[in-house]
């Protein structure tokens, strides 16, 4: 794999005028979504004396109770909008590197959020990986059996050891439990991109990406490693913005404190838009490089079969088709 094409194509989309009007867009839902949010504390601030607006409404107060669902519908509402707007940054990505694909309808939109679902309870419980399933198992009974002993069991040394040792044991087995599910996770990181690009069902682009990384997880944990260290340089380069900013806004919020929420918020509705955008072309990027190590510059959607013409003479030769996902 070619890291430094990867990581090029990552941040390519900066001089992309398209990508960022898509950026610009998900900054102003967080942006908005942030400022209603300390509007609606600071409002509720000021009319009650500055409690907390989540012990107000855990102790029955309507008015906290009903800026907590405006804030939750908001918040629900900005972060399907995001998502849409995030697929619409993939699909730019496949135009940038040539790919072709399906556009995004409501329906479809819809069933990525369940594949993104799907994909999530396949990478923890190892659907996919035999080993990873047979360690959760193994650890969630022995959890299970030993709590029930210990239960079951209370005041007998003896058998409350054996359920302390079973504890224990699968309680140690949610180690290598969480590293299979980290394997899965990279084994699985395509899965969306297959959905796009070639409308294939939910079970159909889980198995697809699993195909297309295996013996390939070094490679693309590599990957996001040296991307990972880029992020850190520039992130050490924002820690320095941040300290400038973040000081005197500091310093005013021990008169205002509603000053450092909304500041913080502002920073985190510019930065986390511009990082979910890099990572998405990260992730074509990884899938352009995996497909051109298997001899496919850009991987298509299946051709229709052609029209049947006049049979063929027996020592012509049949073209196989391509058995690439």
């Amino acid at each position: 794999m070619d890291y430094s094409e990867v990581i090029k194509f990552a941040f390519s989309w900066f001089k992309d005028a398209k990508t960022w009007k898509y950026v610009g867009a998900m900054m102003g839902i967080s942006l908005a979504v942030t400022i209603l949010a300390v509007a609606l504390e600071a409002s509720l601030s000021i009319t009650l004396g500055g409690p907390n607006t989540l012990a107000l409404a855990l102790t029955g107060n309507a008015e906290a109770q009903g800026i907590l669902l405006i804030e939750f519908v908001a918040g629900a509402a900005a972060l399907l909008i995001s998502m849409y707007i995030s697929v619409l940054i993939l699909l730019r990505a496949m135009d940038l590197s040539g790919f072709k694909h399906e556009p995004i309808s409501p329906g479809k939109f819809v069933r990525y959020i369940i594949l993104l679902a799907a994909n999530y309870l396949t990478a923890m419980l190892s659907l996919l990986h035999r080993k990873g399933l047979l360690v959760l198992i193994t650890s969630v009974l022995l959890i299970i059996f030993g709590t029930i002993i210990a239960m079951v069991a209370a005041g007998d040394q003896m058998i409350s050891l054996v359920s302390v040792i079973l504890l224990g044991l699968g309680v140690f087995l949610l180690i290598p439990a969480m590293v299979f599910w980290a394997y899965n996770s990279v084994r699985l990181f395509a899965s969306h991109l297959f959905f796009i690009q070639h409308n294939l069902g939910i079970a159909a682009s889980i198995k697809s990406s699993w195909k297309l990384t295996q013996g390939r997880v070094m490679e693309i944990v590599i990957a996001h490693v040296l991307f990972f260290l880029v992020m850190l340089g520039i992130g050490i380069a924002l820690a320095v913005i941040h300290l400038v900013i973040m000081v005197p806004v500091t310093l005013l919020a021990f008169t205002t404190p509603v000053v450092l929420t909304l500041a913080a918020g502002i920073l985190n509705s510019i930065e986390s838009p511009i990082l979910g955008a890099v990572t998405m072309f990260l992730a074509v990027g990884i899938y352009i490089a995996l497909f051109k190590e298997h001899g496919v510059e850009k991987p298509k959607p299946a051709a229709k079969a052609a029209p049947a013409t006049a049979p063929m003479h027996p020592s012509a030769s049949v073209a196989r088709p391509s058995t690439m996902p």
